[in-house]
């Protein structure tokens, strides 16, 4: 799995003050804002997969439609460890396995290979280009997602401080 720092200004005071609440508001503060920054990059990578715009060969062809891809982007909460709070953009299980899997060809490009009659495939030696549309979508929303979650901080310190 990839790991990507991001500086933040000001966000030490945040979590200075952040420090001060007790362990269960500072969870109830933590999370919806790293959701608000999980979802602004789950948008971006959206807003970027590919949409198919012909109709696929085998037997995914009954189970693919247009927007697939951008409808499995998914922004669910990391595993729980003791004083680690996480949210992630991610595409959900389908996409990855069964007649779904095509976000991993898509993304790293694949080879062409289309069914024989009386069964079996044969390749057709074309690769497809790849279409990094995650990276894509994290570099192009990394800054937009801290500033949500700076000012999602925020606002749950003020929220929780006032009681």
């Amino acid at each position: 799995m990839t790991s990507v720092t991001h500086t933040i200004d000001g966000l030490d005071a945040l979590l200075a003050r952040l420090g001060r609440l007790p362990d269960k508001v500072r969870r109830g503060v933590l999370r919806p804002a790293l959701k608000a920054g999980a979802k602004t990059i789950a948008a971006a990578i959206a807003a970027r997969a590919p949409v198919m715009t012909s109709r696929p060969y085998g037997p995914s062809k009954r189970h693919s439609s247009p927007g697939t891809l951008k409808g499995a982007v998914r922004v669910l909460a990391g595993r729980r460890k003791k004083g680690y709070v996480s949210m992630r953009a991610t595409l959900d299980a389908k996409s990855f396995a069964g007649v779904y899997f095509y976000a991993a060809p898509l993304t790293y490009g694949h080879k062409i290979v289309l069914p024989k009659r009386g069964g079996g495939s044969r390749a057709l030696g074309r690769k497809t280009a790849p279409v990094p549309f995650i990276a894509a979508g994290f570099a192009a929303a990394e800054g937009a997602a801290a500033s949500a979650v700076k000012a999602a901080l925020g606002k749950g310190i003020e929220k929780a401080a006032r009681g």
